[in-house]
This record gives C-alpha cells, structure tokens and sequence, in this order.
C-alpha cells in the first residue's frame, strides 16, 4: 500500500496520514492499525501506538498475538522510560506493569526466548534493567503472570479431555482454571474468551451428567 511505502522511505507524517485515511474509506480494515501503531511508536506518540496495537489486538485472531504483544510491550516501556525520566513514578510502574504482562501472554504465542527479546528491546533504548525494575515495587503483577500459566495449563487440558469425553477430568481441569481466573480476573482478550469458554464447556458437561442446576449456573455466566 501507499502507506508502507511511505514508511519503507521514512516518511512517517505522510504515512499516518494514508493510514488514517485507509480508515475512513474501510473502517474494517483493522489490519491497518498495525502500521499506524508501528508509524505512531517511531515519532514517539506512545499513547497512540498503544491504542492501535489494542484495537488490532482485539479484532484479530491468535496467529498474530505474539508480534503485537510484544509491539504494544515495547511502546508501553518506551513510554515507562520517559515518565520515569519525569520523576511520574506512578505512571512508569503502570507501564512496566502493563508491558510485562504483555510480554508474558506473548511469549504463550512464539515470543522469542528472552535474549532475542532483550536484545531486540535494546535496539529501542530499553534496558532489561527497566523491564524488571517494577518487580520490586509491583510483585504482583509477576503472581498473576504466573496465575494465568497455571489457568492457561488447565484450561487446555480440560478441552482436551471434553473433546475425548471425559467428563471428570474436563470438569476438574475447567474447575482448577476458572478459580485462578476469579482470583485474577483477567485482563486480556484471549484471557476473558477462556474465563467464558470454561464456564460453558463445565456447564455443557454438568448438564451431560444430569446436573441440571449447577449446568445452568455455568451457562448463565
């Protein structure tokens, strides 16, 4: 497109401006807010960037998570660097907070192992220094990283046994996942699909095995 080939010469302003104009003619051309989030990351506009790696995030399918997780991961800790430079304390722990989860539920889709990834985050001036640095102010955010793993594990190993039909293990597994996903509410797209799907399919189960009032508990969620 137009657009890409302004920013292939560096003409960034020009490709936003395609961009947006891609938009206008084809608002369901979602594909689009990749590039301006990308054009928006090089001119410094962080907010921007974020919100169209968020909308493209939510209207696109899991084949592309891993890149824009990590994208939306590198403005949100571009963005932690400069209000740390501000002395916004609380701003820079947010974005730190925000860009590790991301870099987590990327790394569920292909991220590359953490040497790539850091070596590639220094290409933009982040050290892993920032990366971690609100661990020790925010371990929390680690806890439910490491949460979702564990919701994500049984998750999958709960559809896995509802598609062989068994039943016990299907329940136990979607049990296990959706009590972490209380505790953590979650706070992805692909998370919240999970935390609904685990309902349905324990309810679908129940309901299999003559549990009628517990299957409609499920299925009203």
């Amino acid at each position: 497109s137009r657009a890409n080939m302004y920013m292939q010469e560096g003409k960034i302003y020009e490709a936003i401006e395609n961009y947006i104009k891609v938009l206008e003619l084809d608002p369901k051309a979602t594909y689009i807010y990749e590039g301006r989030g990308d054009a928006y990351n090089i001119i410094g506009k962080r907010n921007e960037a974020i919100e169209d790696y968020t909308k493209y995030i939510d209207s696109t399918d899991s084949s592309t998570y891993s890149r824009l997780y990590k994208k939306r991961a590198i403005a949100l800790l571009n963005k932690g660097v400069s209000a740390e430079m501000l002395n916004n304390k609380d701003e820079a722990i947010s974005c730190f907070s925000l860009a590790w989860i991301d870099l987590y539920t990327a790394e569920e889709f292909g991220l590359p192992h953490q040497e790539e990834l850091f070596a590639e985050l220094g290409k933009h001036g982040i050290t892993q220094e920032s990366v971690y640095k609100f661990k020790l102010i925010n371990p929390e955010i680690v806890a439910r990283t490491n949460a979702m793993k564990i919701a994500d594990k049984h998750y999958h190993n709960g559809f896995a046994s509802n598609y062989i039909c068994a039943d016990d293990a299907t329940i136990y597994n979607m049990e296990q996942a959706i009590a972490v996903f209380e505790k953590y509410p979650p706070i992805t797209l692909l998370d919240i699909n999970k935390y609904s799907n685990a309902y349905l399919i324990r309810g679908a189960v129940y309901f299999k095995k003559g549990l009628i009032t517990k299957a409609l508990a499920d299925l009203a969620i």
